[in-house]
């Protein structure tokens, strides 16, 4: 075996379990792992499962050599993800494949090779050129790439590209299976002892009112690096999401600094890093050293991710020791709860996600107890990473496996996608997720605190049926079916209410719940094809103004019409049923809708 083929093996072993997990949805090896590669490539951006599923509808015969599409909007500068998949060995050609079919789907003749899905996301993006927009473009493989195509994070090469009359800066990035599994977004739960060698004058003690005694320090750069060279995301546990990049503007500044004149200054130009530990041991006069227990850096994460990546290109050992950080760091019997705290106070040179905030809430705990408990189990992901960390092993995911749902995973944004379509908003579900994370107010409008996990439950199993309706319809149409999940719930769930007579409280009781989830196989085989039907009726109808499907569908204004084609069709039902029930003098609810759910009507 070469040294080659042994580097190539290892790496797929790494990555191989996680590929796995969505081996399990897309049935489909290379689907599997174009979908894993796109989440780890696109982790700035934290996409939901649903959101990975989405990016790739591109891809089929047609697709211009894209096999995802991501339009990042939520800033003042939009960013375009286009990601090509492989699983044969990459060249650059391949990304010069993947830039010219994006340029074609601009051309008034290279563009009728594409399909439909691509050429919708082309004119969306046309019409959403109001402001800035730059692009990146990813070739991920499953093979080993030549050195010279290694990136590691960084752009193998930038240009600016036209069309449209307008020039975007656009950067070429190459994933190769080596680089992804060398920077798996995972985190395994070990202590860490950290050591640094420091003169009595590059530290000071200082103990607050509160107690916390605290080390403020000029810790050697290189002494940072090797710490995270040994336990990688493991220094980040008690981070509220573990999420690295190496590629944001602020990390391009710390390398500039780093690779440029002032490399020294860096202490001046430097925010640091923050972090806590269990306990700070006596000063090592000996070796003139301070160690720390359970040492865990809870802001500078980017800050350590860089000075590690200088550190590996320039060789590792013997670099960086003349490069000076600041560190501040905090003695603590509650490390997580003040490890919380100070990320929400201080990480602001690269914002976390708001979602991942709230992987403090008790609630939150309150609920993943309570899915646990569950018949069958259901694992509740609050806190992104902790399946692929805590459950890794098949022993481990073992009592969230078999029928129904396997794996039965719920992750925290996932969930509150499906109950905001629950609670009549699609658009919000599949557009502006992250704002009801952003405030308060909103965020209890989808985790009100006396809510239970048998009632989230509810939501979660509709977007799941859902789910299997567009995937069962998908070679009907011309356009992804994928788009219809959300607003399929939101209908189911209507036409749900007005037969149950239920309140317009955000979520059923938990005993209600319970009922209709117990009952889905009986009613749901009528209920969602039908609801489908008259989405997708809906949809063709107002594709032919020339509008595109997803600007369609992004709305919810539409939706009251097809309510009201699927109620009336609804009330047909129940009144054919009433009819046959006093032909045969039985009673209606031993009939049709009536007998699977207690309908009050």
């Amino acid at each position: 075996m070469t040294q080659r083929t042994k580097r190539e093996e290892e790496s797929v072993a790494i990555i191989e379990p996680f590929v796995e997990e969505w081996l399990e949805r897309t049935g489909f090896h290379f689907a599997a792992f174009r979908n894993w590669a796109v989440g780890q490539v696109l982790w700035d951006e934290n996409l939901s499962d649903e959101q990975i599923e989405e990016a790739v509808t591109v891809d089929g015969p047609g697709d211009m050599g894209i096999d995802a599409w991501h339009l990042a909007n939520d800033e003042a500068t939009k960013v375009l993800y286009l990601v090509q998949s492989k699983d044969t060995r990459a060249t650059k050609n391949d990304l010069d494949k993947l830039k010219n079919g994006f340029l074609d789907l601009f051309h008034p003749t290279n563009s009728i090779n594409a399909n439909s899905e691509v050429r919708t996301r082309a004119a969306e993006l046309q019409s959403q050129m109001d402001g800035g927009l730059t692009i990146e473009m990813h070739l991920v493989t499953s093979k080993l790439v030549t050195r010279n195509l290694r990136t590691d994070g960084r752009p193998l090469w930038g240009e600016d590209i036209s069309f449209l009359g307008r020039t975007f800066a656009t950067s070429f990035y190459v994933h190769d299976v080596e680089s992804l599994a060398e920077n798996i977004r995972v985190v395994q739960e070990q202590p860490i002892t950290a050591r640094f060698h420091l003169s009595k004058d590059e530290y000071f003690e200082y103990q607050t009112e509160s107690k916390f005694r605290t080390v403020s320090a000029a810790v050697r750069a290189d002494e940072l690096a090797f710490l995270f060279n040994q336990n990688r995301l493991n220094l980040f546990r008690f981070n509220p999401r573990y999420f690295l990049t190496t590629k944001s503007a602020v990390n391009r500044e710390i390398l500039a600094t780093l690779n440029g004149d002032e490399a020294e200054n860096f202490y001046l130009y430097n925010n640091g890093v923050t972090a806590t530990c269990s306990a700070i041991k006596d000063y090592n006069v000996t070796i003139e050293s301070l160690e720390f227990d359970d040492f865990q850096i809870v802001n500078g994460c980017q800050t350590t991710v860089t000075l590690h990546e200088k550190w590996r290109q320039a060789g590792g050992v013997g670099h960086l020791e003349t490069v000076r950080v600041p560190i501040r760091i905090i003695e603590t019997p509650a490390a997580k709860q003040m490890a919380e705290q100070v990320a929400r106070t201080t990480n602001r040179q690269n914002q976390m996600k708001q979602e991942d905030f709230r992987s403090g809430d008790q609630l939150q705990a309150k609920l993943q107890a309570e899915f646990d408990k569950l018949s069958p189990r259901w694992f509740y992901e609050y806190k992104r990473g902790t399946w692929n960390t805590d459950f890794r092993t098949i022993r481990a995911k073992s009592p969230y496996v078999g029928e129904p749902y396997a794996p039965r995973r719920i992750q925290m944004k996932d969930l509150a996608q499906a109950c905001l379509a629950f609670q009549g908003r699609p658009d919000d579900s599949a557009d502006r997720v992250a704002s009801y994370f952003a405030f308060e107010e909103r965020y209890r409008e989808v985790f009100p605190t006396t809510c239970q996990a048998q009632q989230l439950l509810l939501p979660h199993i509709l977007f799941l049926k859902a789910n299997e309706v567009a995937k069962f319809n998908s070679s009907k149409y011309s356009w992804s079916t994928s788009y219809l999940r959300y607003p399929m719930v939101s209908c189911v769930a209507k036409v749900l209410r007005y037969l149950l007579k239920d309140s317009d409280e955000s979520y059923f009781g938990s005993e209600m719940s319970a009922s209709v989830i117990a009952t889905l196989n009986d009613w749901a085989p009528d209920l969602f094809p039908l609801v489908f039907e008259e989405l997708a009726r809906s949809v063709e109808r107002a594709a032919q103004s020339g509008r595109g499907i997803r600007s369609i569908v992004r709305g919810r204004e539409w939706l009251g019409e097809v309510y009201s084609a699927v109620q009336h069709r609804v009330d047909a039902t129940l009144k054919a049923e009433m009819q046959v029930a006093d032909k045969l003098e039985v009673d209606p609810s031993s009939i049709g809708l009536r007998s699977v759910l207690p309908v009050m009507i």
